[in-house]
C-alpha cells in the first residue's frame, strides 16, 4: 500500500505516452489489491496464544497470587463501597458481580452474628496458562491454590485451609491483568497445621 502511493503519483505527473501512465497506473493498482488481500495475514496477535506462550509456569503462578490475595484483601474492608471497589481493582464482568453480591450475603450473616472469616495466607501450588478457550485475547490459568485464615463463631476461633483447583481467565483490561472467569473444579478442606 506504501509503494502505490508513489507509483500512482508517478504515473500521473510523468510526462511521456499514455501507455507509460497506464503501466504505472496498473502498477499501482496491482499493489493495492496485493495489499488488500494480504492484509489479514499480516496482522500480528498480541494477545491470546501469544501472549499464553510467553507466560512461563512462575509468571502464571505470580500473577494468579496477586489476583486472589487482592480479592481476599477486599473483604477486609467492611463498607460496601469499598469491598466494591478493592474487586473492581483485579476482577471485571459478572464474576465481579456476583463476588461483590455473595460478600454481601456474607457481610449480612456476620452481622446476625455468624461465622467471620478472615485469609491471612495464598499460596499459589500449581498454574499453568493457556489460550483461552472462551474469551478473545485472554489467558485460561489451571491452578491449584490455598488459603490459610481464621474463622470466628459464637466466640471461637479456629484455624482453617482450603485448597481450590481451578481455571481462572484472565484478560487484560485497560491496561491490567483482571479476572474475568472463575471455574472451580475442586475445593478440599485441609489440615492448616501441614506443611
Amino acid at each position: 500500500l506504501v509503494l502505490a502511493v508513489p507509483l500512482g503519483y508517478l504515473g500521473i505527473t510523468k510526462s511521456g505516452t499514455s501507455k507509460s501512465k497506464r503501466t504505472y497506473f496498473a502498477m499501482a493498482v496491482v499493489l493495492v489489491i496485493g495489499a488488500v488481500a494480504a492484509y489479514p495475514s499480516m496482522q500480528i496477535s498480541i494477545g491470546g496464544k501469544a501472549v499464553a506462550d510467553q507466560i512461563t509456569q512462575e509468571d502464571a503462578a505470580e500473577l494468579i497470587h496477586s489476583l486472589m490475595k487482592n480479592v481476599y484483601r477486599a473483604f477486609d474492608f467492611r463498607e460496601e463501597e469499598d469491598v466494591y471497589d478493592k474487586l473492581a481493582v483485579c476482577v471485571t464482568g459478572d464474576l465481579l458481580t456476583d463476588i461483590y453480591l455473595q460478600s454481601r450475603k456474607s457481610l449480612q450473616i456476620e452481622q446476625a452474628g455468624g461465622a467471620q472469616a478472615k485469609v491471612e495466607a495464598v499460596e499459589v501450588l500449581e498454574a499453568a496458562a493457556q489460550e483461552s478457550g472462551t474469551q478473545k485475547g485472554a489467558i485460561d490459568i489451571r491452578t491449584k491454590w490455598s488459603a490459610a485464615g481464621t474463622v470466628g463463631h459464637w466466640g471461637h476461633i479456629h484455624t482453617r485451609k482450603n485448597v481450590y483447583d481451578a481455571i481462572v481467565t484472565i484478560a487484560p483490561i485497560e491496561g491490567v491483568w483482571k479476572i474475568s472467569s472463575l471455574e472451580l473444579l475442586d475445593e478440599t478442606r485441609v489440615d492448616p497445621f501441614s506443611t
